[in-house]
C-alpha cells in the first residue's frame, strides 16, 4: 500500500470509528421505537464494515444483532447496546493509548 493510500485508509478508520459513536445513539433510537427493519439493517451494516476496517468484533457484533432483528428478541435486542458500547471504547481506548 503506497504511503498516501495509507494514510487515506487510517482516515477513513478513524471516521469509521467516530461514526460507531454515531451508531450507537441510533441503535438506542431504534430499541425505543421497537423498529425491527432498521435495527436488522443497521446490523447488517456492521456485520460488512467491521472486517473491513480491521475490526471483526464489529462484524460479529453486527451479525449478532441482525440475527436478534429477524427473531424479533426484544430482551437481547436491549441487552446487546452494551456490547457495542464495550467494543467501542475498547477500540477508542487502543487508539487514544
Amino acid at each position: 500500500m503506497k504511503s498516501m493510500d495509507r494514510k487515506a485508509f487510517e482516515e477513513a478508520k478513524k471516521a469509521y470509528i467516530e461514526g460507531i459513536r454515531e451508531k450507537i445513539i441510533k441503535y438506542k433510537k431504534l430499541v425505543d421505537k421497537r423498529n425491527l427493519s432498521e435495527i436488522q439493517r443497521l446490523g447488517h451494516s456492521l456485520k460488512g464494515s467491521g472486517t473491513m476496517y480491521g475490526y471483526p468484533e464489529i462484524s460479529t457484533f453486527g451479525k449478532k444483532v441482525e440475527s436478534l432483528a429477524k427473531s424479533g428478541n426484544w430482551t437481547q435486542i436491549k441487552q446487546t447496546i452494551k456490547g457495542l458500547k464495550a467494543i467501542y471504547e475498547k477500540i477508542k481506548g487502543e487508539k487514544d493509548g
